[in-house]
């Protein structure tokens, strides 16, 4: 069956194994895969470690890749529909020379709770709160 017959919902769709995409099975083994008329999500679990990450990009293409431009709020509601809202994840930007950048998809790992570092977001309730923000950066940095 083609995965092209669930790509018709703005939701993401929890695929059934025997239609998953082909994918190749390096470090990683896919644990779920979640479609919508705009996003494919996979859930990977690292071999050498267990962390899991999921990876999102767009269904449509781009020439030889996937196409780019996802957002911030697409990607949080992806990830909510495919690991639920009080899932925390982090997006890792790695050093320059650990850079792998072979087709136009997001990465997300999934953590088990929240991270001991984060934003208070209590702190800033708005765009306007610069002043907040700006202290609580300082606050960081001593």
């Amino acid at each position: 069956m083609s995965v092209k017959c669930y790509n018709t919902t703005p939701e993401m769709v929890e695929l059934p194994k025997e239609d998953w995409p082909l994918m190749p099975g390096w470090e990683t083994v896919p644990i779920k895969v979640w479609i919508s008329n705009k996003f494919l999500a996979v859930l990977y679990e690292q071999r050498a470690d267990g962390m899991r990450r999921l990876t999102v990009n767009q269904t449509k293409r781009n020439g030889k890749t996937w196409r780019d431009g996802i957002t911030w709020d697409e990607l949080q509601r992806v990830k909510n529909e495919c690991l639920g809202p009080e899932t925390w994840c982090v997006e890792v930007y790695p050093a320059e020379s650990e850079l792998v950048n072979v087709s136009n998809m997001r990465h997300l790992w999934v953590l088990d709770g929240p991270p001991d570092t984060r934003f208070p977001r209590e702190a800033v309730t708005s765009d306007d709160d610069i002043a907040t923000a700006l202290r609580m950066v300082k606050a960081v940095k001593r």
